[in-house]
This record gives structure tokens, sequence and C-alpha cells, in this order.
């Protein structure tokens, strides 16, 4: 790659600094971080916005920028974690606006900017299901670092117990930090529960994840794409935890991983991905590898992980309308 492709990181430049440089530096690509605003404070859809006007920046840049227009084409978009929801969240935005827009163009700067796809996706370890109702989250919390939510379905569902501060809660309150509950399965903030064909047209997509919290995150996320058409390159790591290759970047996993994340960044701008319909499954000693179909990972159904997240949301939504009935009992009272 020359230095005129870009990865488009949902990674901050601060906390994220040596990460994105090893993916420049193994893609030799130019990397540009994005600092996007932060929940609670800045609840859905902050983050997705920020990250749309990024990506719209690159295309098409301000006048008197000191960069040049990077075609959408030269553009992967990479993300950890949350960062790899937003990345999928923002593909599905493009994809959906360019679905209901009939010129497929959006006005910025002044022009109207073609909504062009980037050349990929690449995440490792995304959050997938904002609602954690996916059974890996409970399953393989044995393996991870990562706690599992402190409640499970059952109960009036309350939120987590931090102390008050200028912050939180907010008002009117909410049950979650990211969203509204009532959007806590929409394909923006949970690519995991998709409707099937929502990811048709879409560009190449990396996933890696460890032996995880989020494990059935990327697992059935990789399955939706490749259902609708997507070509998925999933690899998967036993008994590495959430974003391994970003914590621990020295051991052979990590650096098995951040090459192949590279390599899938070079190869998709290049209209060379393989392994298309293939999952990668590596043992602990990376001595190992299982090669399976995509259409046979996973034990849940696609309407399964739909419900249960779905579920999430509808407990989630219980317990905000009893949080939002005593807040305006208590305003009425003051």
């Amino acid at each position: 790659m020359t230095d005129a492709n870009y990865q488009v990181s949902m990674m901050d430049p601060c906390t994220h600094r040596s990460t994105t440089t090893a993916l420049a530096r193994l893609s030799r690509s130019r990397c540009f971080s994005i600092r996007y605003r932060l929940c609670p404070q800045h609840p859905f859809p902050a983050g997705l916005l920020d990250a749309l006007v990024a990506y719209l920046s690159l295309l098409s840049p301000a006048e008197g920028a000191l960069y040049e227009a990077v075609p959408a084409k030269k553009i992967v978009f990479a993300g950890d974690s949350a960062g790899g929801g937003l990345c999928l969240g923002l593909l599905q935005t493009l994809l959906t606006l360019r679905e209901i827009i009939p010129s497929k163009t959006i006005r910025f700067h002044g022009k109207d900017v073609p909504l062009d796809l980037p050349a990929g996706i690449a995440t490792t370890s995304p959050w997938c299901d904002i609602t954690r109702s996916l059974p890996s989250t409970f399953e393989n919390a044995k393996y991870d670092y990562v706690p599992p939510p402190p409640q499970r379905p059952g109960t009036i569902f309350t939120p987590l117990p931090f102390p008050p501060d200028h912050l939180w809660p907010t008002v009117p309150p909410r049950v979650d930090l990211y969203a509204n509950a009532n959007m806590m399965a929409h394909p923006f903030t949970s690519p995991a529960a998709s409707p099937k064909g929502i990811w048709k047209g879409g560009p190449p997509m990396y996933i890696a994840v460890g032996e995880e919290l989020l494990h059935d995150d990327g697992v059935y996320m990789a399955r939706k794409a490749h259902r609708d058409g997507v070509n998925v390159v999933l690899e998967r790591y036993e008994g590495m935890p959430h974003c391994f290759a970003l914590l621990a970047p020295n051991v052979p996993q990590s650096q098995r991983c951040l090459k192949g994340w590279a390599k899938f960044c070079v190869d998709t701008v290049h209209d060379r991905v393989k392994g298309c319909g293939e999952a990668q499954f590596f043992n602990h000693s990376l001595t190992k590898t299982d090669i399976r179909s995509l259409d046979d990972i996973g034990t849940l159904t696609d309407d399964e992980v739909e419900k249960l997240i779905k579920a999430g949301r509808d407990w989630r939504i219980d317990g905000e309308h009893l949080l939002q009935k005593v807040w305006k009992e208590q305003e009425l009272d003051s």
C-alpha cells in the first residue's frame, strides 16, 4: 500500500497509539485515529455521527484542508471492542443511506458527496450485542478479565451502581450508559441483531475474536454477514481474552492476529481477500488450525440470536420505564 491509503480507526489516538502505529507499519498505510464523543454524557448516536463526519471529511475535505481527498476504495474501517461495533454501525449507516437516498449522495461542505462504501471493515473483539445477552457473555467469563453483567433476566433491570456525579444519572434517567433502552437492538447499536439481507452489498470484513465474553458477538456477526453475501474472514483464538492483540502485543497469538489484521487491510484495498465462507479456529499454541464453514459455526440460529438480543432490550425497556416513572413522581413532588 502507498501512503495515500488510510485506515479509519475507531480507536482513540491517545489510548491506542501503539496499536494504530503497529497496524500502520504492518500495512504500510496511514491511520486516521478518531476521538469520538463518549457516553454517558454523549450517548448514541453521538459517536456514530462523529465517525460519519470523519469518513466524509476524508472523502471530501473542507476548503483549505491540509490533505487531499481520499477515495473510498483506499479506506478501511478498523476498530476493537466498542470501536469494532462502531465500525459496523457506520457501515450499516452508509448502506441504509444508500438505500433510502436515490442519488446516493449527501450534502457535506457545500458539495454533494457520493456515499461510497469503504474497501473493507477490520475488527477485533467487536461488540455486536450491546445488551450482552448471548451465551458466551456468561459461559466464557472464566477465560476473560472482563466481568459478566451483574444481572440476569428475571428481575427488574436496574442501572449499574455508579456513585452519582454530574454525568450520571442522566436527566431524564436511562438504564444504560450508551443508549436509551429502546435502541439497544437496533442494527446501528447491536449489529448482531440485524435482519436478514441488511448487509447485502457490504465490503469484505475481517473479524478476530478470542475465547472471550464477546466471542458470540463476533462469530454470529461473521455468520450473518456471510449469509448476506459479504466476503468475511473470521479468526478465532483459543484461550485468548478480550482484545488480546492490543493488551499483550508481543505474545505469538497477538503477533499472528496483528499480522492477519494488517494483511486483510492490504488485501481488501487490492481486491484480493481470500477465505470467503471459511473461519480459522487456532488452538492455544498456534500449532493447529481448524478450518470451518461460516454457515456451520455457532449453536444458535439467526432467529435465536435476534430473539435473545431483543429480549435483553425489552428487559431494559421495562426497567427504564420504572426508573423514569419514579423520577417523574419525584419531580412532581419537588
